[in-house]
């Protein structure tokens, strides 16, 4: 069951993402929070410190907490969340097309990673991602056969992290990224129907909560869509 401050927080980001709660806008006080989720002033609190180290808020002496204006979408890169949840936050038209889901040996790069055996089978998914009708991300991922089994394509048309976390009980943990620029390869430019000469890979290795690790990821994005957002807050310490 998800924490009562992280439904809180969740709740309170999405009213943001989708400008129901505006840039500029105060949130309402600790107390009134409390009283509209019946809760304590100690769980909001944890909910607002979340939105706080996001920089989703600033906290104002005397005056409470403001939204700040900051586009987060599309894809923020200092989060690992769901192609779905995203876009569920921005509401855009999205659909998702499986290009592949076997069961295959694994790629050379990742068995030299020594994160699995040449012996072992792996779970591989390719997925094209449509924006708005426009073909705009393609998803590779490698997934460790663990005891579930692999999804349908019906399932990867709607939510792979829905049916890991939700059907197949794993406790994602973290994920370590990387981003680079890369020259486009000819599936990139068929898939994507696009002229640029590069595209923006975003690769990714992710380990469940017990730092197993199970998951590679690569997105192949087209240059001209999509902006990668982090935001860094500095701390006073004493020194």
């Amino acid at each position: 069951m998800t924490s009562k401050f992280k439904y809180i927080y969740s709740d309170l980001k999405n009213k943001i993402l989708t400008k129901e709660i505006k840039a500029g806008d105060y949130l309402p006080s600790e107390n009134e929070l409390s009283e509209q989720y019946s809760t304590s002033r100690e769980t909001i609190r944890k909910a607002l410190k979340i939105l706080f180290d996001e920089g989703m808020i600033n906290k104002q002496r005397g005056k409470g907490s403001i939204v700040l204006q900051r586009d987060l979408y599309p894809l923020p890169f200092n989060q690992l969340t769901s192609f779905k949840e995203l876009n569920r936050m921005k509401g855009e038209s999205v659909q998702t097309k499986v290009l592949f889901n076997e069961v295959v040996s694994p790629p050379s790069f990742l068995v030299n990673k020594k994160i699995i055996e040449a012996d072992e089978k792996i779970w591989k998914i390719k997925r094209l991602r449509y924006i708005d009708n426009r073909p705009s991300i393609i998803d590779i991922d490698y997934i460790k056969r663990l005891s579930f089994k692999p999804a349908t394509d019906d399932i990867l048309e709607n939510s792979l992290y829905d049916y890991l976390e939700n059907e197949c009980k794993l406790s994602i943990g973290y994920a370590e990224k990387e981003i680079s620029a890369e020259i486009a390869t000819v599936e990139d430019l068929d898939l994507l129907q696009m002229n640029d000469s590069h595209v923006i890979v975003v690769q990714g290795d992710v380990y469940l909560n017990d730092t197993t690790w199970f998951q590679y990821t690569e997105s192949r994005h087209k240059i001209d869509r999509f902006k990668f957002l982090d935001f860094s807050r500095r701390y006073n310490h004493d020194v």
